[in-house]
């Protein structure tokens, strides 16, 4: 986000220059009462760039935040097939996942891991992953603990209960065919 903040600092419509920009960034809508979600580093840790990036002119804005790569993961089982490709692509794969799923072991008390990055170049590609998205104006919001950028809707399809800042809407994945992206992801990374 901070390199991108940045370039639109020396360009404010650089994005329009692209049929679509697809952000691994956000949290989609508000959550569900009672539900809370994971950091999303990518705006936690440069939310003035996030704000720039969302609320810049853009042909199409695609948001595959937290609320959706959190629940397409990778486990040992994939990672052990990974191995057994014995490809040099699959191998290195592997080596990374597993740095990411002793990482994530302690969220979830086991070893498996979001497929936040690749989720979002996927989506990029294969658009037809997406089952179900919502539209709306994305601001940059912070609770003292969290800065997150989220769709001004509830997760019910609602705006939210203050005024927003404006800005150009934003698609927000809120659901993926995460079978067929992850048996497609593998099978990539093992040839």
């Amino acid at each position: 986000m901070t390199n991108v903040g940045l370039a639109l600092q020396a360009d404010p419509l650089l994005l329009n220059q692209f049929r679509q920009v697809t952000i691994m960034g956000g949290s989609g809508p508000f959550p569900p009462v009672g539900t809370s979600l994971m950091i999303d580093a990518n705006v936690q840790n440069d939310g003035e760039a996030a704000s720039r990036t969302f609320s810049a002119p853009c042909r199409r804005r695609v948001m595959v935040g937290v609320n959706v790569t959190k629940l397409v993961v990778t486990d040992e089982v994939a990672i052990a097939r990974l191995h057994a490709s014995g490809s040099p692509r699959g191998k290195f794969a592997a080596a990374i996942l597993e740095s990411y799923i002793d990482f994530y072991r302690l969220a979830w008390g086991r070893r498996i891991s979001p497929v936040h990055d690749g989720l979002a170049a996927a989506l990029s590609v294969q658009p037809e992953w997406i089952t179900t998205s919502m539209t709306g104006p994305v601001n940059i919001t912070n609770d003292g603990f969290a800065t997150r950028a989220h769709v001004m809707r509830t997760a019910e399809g609602q705006p939210v209960a203050w005024e927003i800042e404006p800005a150009p809407d934003s698609i927000a994945v809120t659901e993926v065919d995460a079978q067929s992206f992850l048996e497609h992801f593998l099978t990539v990374l093992e040839t």
